[in-house]
């Protein structure tokens, strides 16, 4: 078991902000948590670690050379999340890279070939993979990432969403 198996990264964005603001007080504003919260999540780390990271008087906060430090560091490390979580969330961003789909004939007829062109023009940067089977296989096992069945085939631990209303076929 690592370290980082003990540790949490609530008590790791108190500590941050704990050391931004000086003050358990204005950590516990700007984190919408009660003073006490923000004193119990220090001490939990300060535990967890076994290691004071910050040395308190009734009037002021500072650092250890220790908090110093692993302070620097999770900023580092905090930044770079951020940073990776941002790009998620950007406009688009979901519009890049490969999108396999494993389709019925008649889904491919009547639902996927109408849309291609709609979704090349909104996603330029997808490659999509469409492959048409009428065979039930295991979507995830064989590695797409959906899938388009009758109500019937789809397994009951799958995520499914109606794309249309009934059908009657004749």
């Amino acid at each position: 078991m690592s370290i980082f198996d003990r540790i949490d990264l609530p008590d790791l964005r108190v500590f941050l902000t704990i050391m931004r603001t000086r003050s358990f007080k204005g950590a516990a504003i700007q984190l919408g948590l009660t003073p006490s919260a923000v004193s119990h999540a220090m001490r939990r780390l300060e535990e967890r670690l076994g290691t004071k990271l910050l040395n308190r008087s009734s009037r002021a906060i500072a650092p250890t050379d220790i908090g110093r430090d692993l302070a620097q560091k999770l900023e580092d490390g905090f930044e770079k999340i951020g940073l990776a979580l941002a790009e998620l969330d950007a406009p688009g961003a979901g519009r890049y890279g490969e999108l396999r789909l494993n389709v019925f004939s008649d889904a491919a007829y009547l639902l996927i070939a109408p849309a291609i062109p709609e979704f090349a023009k909104l996603c330029p940067e997808v490659r999509l993979t469409v492959v048409v089977e009428d065979r039930p296989i295991d979507i995830v096992a064989e590695g797409y990432d959906a899938g388009i069945r009758y109500g019937h085939y789809v397994p009951e631990d799958m995520v499914a969403a109606p794309l249309s209303g009934p059908q009657r076929w004749i």
